[in-house]
């Protein structure tokens, strides 16, 4: 019997359409047929973690663990870049991660359920009659307990709409890094 045998490959090659090889850890590529044979094997224990495909950092750790990785932690930091809750602007590296849906509720640890807030606002949504809901597409509704609902969008939309209520001259995609401000105002040397 072998015990702690770590193996990583895609759900292609396990559910038999495709026949990459999986990477087993400290040896290797392990030829498709044999992962499948240990992965089915009745005695061994899966842990689903799903990857970015492109980075092969991981996105999803399901419900096997509370703490996010460091990877799914800083994308979300990057994500939401300051305190989700509306009109709190404290930055993202200063914030708490937090599980939408309670992880004790089945609620899943991925970048789909996790919020930056601060701990003042933190310690607000676990506070009696305060509900949070992050929808499909990552705009977070917030309940009080008088029942006033605030939405807040995504926040890489909040920034880009604030930024172009700032500047309603420019385009939203126009470049203004590496320009010299001479170059800027249209004067040239």
């Amino acid at each position: 019997m072998i015990r702690g045998l770590h193996g990583n490959h895609d759900s292609a090659t396990l559910i038999g359409l495709a026949e990459n090889p999986a990477e087993l850890a400290g040896h290797g590529p392990l030829p498709a047929s044999i992962a499948r044979a240990i992965a089915f094997d009745p005695n061994s224990t899966w842990r689903r973690i799903i990857t970015d495909p492109h980075t092969g950092a991981p996105v999803d750790v399901g419900r096997t663990r509370y703490r996010p990785p460091a990877v799914t932690a800083d994308h979300v930091k990057i994500r939401d870049r300051e305190c989700r809750f509306p009109t709190c602007h404290r930055p993202a590296h200063d914030t708490d991660l937090d599980h939408v849906i309670p992880y004790q509720r089945n609620g899943d640890t991925n970048t789909g359920n996790l919020i930056g807030l601060c701990r003042r606002h933190h310690r607000t949504k676990h506070t009696p009659g305060w509900h949070f809901h992050l929808t499909d597409t990552g705009s977070l509704h917030i309940t009080t307990p008088t029942g006033h609902t605030y939405r807040t969008p995504r926040q890489y939309e909040r920034r880009r709409r604030e930024s172009t209520q700032r500047h309603p001259r420019l385009p939203s995609r126009t470049p203004l890094v590496g320009l010299r401000a001479g170059a800027a105002a249209g004067r040239t040397r």
